[in-house]
């Protein structure tokens, strides 16, 4: 989509407007900054043509009317999300929210890790606040306050389902012994984990360095793209920040207990050092890198041309020690990211 087409949609839906520039991120929309014509600053996303497509992690329907339901509800507990300004089947407009992005935000500190612990503390604070402010009681796609699409009583039936889903996306990754392999790993795991009693709660998912902004001192000033949330096991919302944040550098160590305490501070309730969720958090990464394996398969950018190799062999290494390789994980990904190995 071009500038230009861009311009002309919102004007057949009578946003009037007087400036537009494309933000060159998004894998599954065109993104644009827009200055409204009355001076207010706004954001427009368009499908980029999957948006009536399923979401690859979860297997969740792509749907504008599902995001809007969980950008409200993260307002109403008090959380900064945007307000939707407009929204159709194909296009959403919402509210331009101040701050940086997480990555920005530590660049312009110079990669402090004074900054990166102050931020992560702030992040722990608002966790623990959504995830006490919002509860379902059953495991699913989150929408707004409920839950749709199939939905489980235990949260291993919910993520078999979602083994389920990516598994049939891997023709041509996998041969038909490492899918084998791969299958009884993951459901052997998930039914061996002592996840039925927890009580579904609202997780982000995808909380990563671009996907959520920060103020002058870290503290959080708008979270979005929000297509993928669910009533989960915290540990869905813990495994992704370990994978994103927590690893953002080396020596992030000092940045997690920040976390940590702000997380506690706010009364939420999750023990990283727990055996059971320590065990579940590396079934949870090993299921990303799965999901990450498919994703860069025939990604010929110039960038990430072997990522998909890499993954598959950070996957088998997992698999073959029961164990997870967070660093090497983040250490691929920060090729993109671009930060330096240890904070400083």
């Amino acid at each position: 989509m071009t500038d230009k087409e861009a311009s002309k949609y919102l004007l057949s839906k009578s946003i009037r407007h007087s400036a537009i520039k494309r933000i060159p991120e998004g894998a599954n929309h065109f993104v644009y900054d827009v200055t409204l014509e009355s001076g207010g600053k706004a954001i427009a996303r368009f499908g980029s043509g999957r948006q009536h497509e399923r979401d690859s992690l979860f297997g969740g329907l792509l749907c504008r009317h599902r995001e809007e339901a969980n950008l409200n509800m993260i307002r109403e507990a008090g959380l900064p999300a945007p307000a939707v300004l407009f929204t159709s089947e194909e296009f959403m407009l919402v509210e331009k929210l101040p701050g940086l992005l997480w990555s920005e935000y530590l660049e312009r500190n110079h990669h402090s890790l004074e900054a990166c612990s102050m931020s992560l503390k702030h992040l722990g604070n608002h966790i623990a606040q959504l995830q006490r402010s919002a509860k379902a009681s059953s495991f699913g796609d989150a929408d707004g306050r409920g839950v749709s699409g199939q939905t489980r009583r235990t949260f291993a039936k919910r993520m078999l389902d979602v083994l389920e889903y990516r598994m049939r996306s891997i023709e041509g990754v996998f041969s038909e012994s490492e899918t084998a392999d791969i299958f009884r790993f993951f459901q052997t795991g998930l039914e061996a984990g002592n996840t039925d009693e927890q009580t579904p709660l609202f997780v982000m998912t995808d909380m990563h360095p671009m996907n959520f902004l920060v103020g002058e001192h870290g503290q959080p000033t708008g979270f979005f793209d929000l297509e993928t949330c669910q009533y989960a096991h915290p540990a869905l919302e813990m495994y992704g920040i370990r994978l994103f944040l927590f690893n953002y550098y080396r020596n992030a160590s000092t940045a997690e207990k920040a976390f940590f305490d702000g997380f506690e501070e706010e009364g939420g309730c999750y023990d990283p050092g727990l055996s059971e969720n320590r065990k579940l958090e590396t079934i949870l990464g090993l299921m990303r890198l799965l999901e990450l394996t498919v994703s860069y398969n025939g990604v010929n950018d110039g960038l990430r041309n072997a990522w998909s190799s890499r993954f598959k062999r950070l996957l088998f290494k997992g698999i073959a020690g029961n164990d997870m390789d967070w660093n090497g994980a983040a250490d691929i990904l920060r090729e993109k990211t671009q930060q330096p190995l240890k904070a400083l």
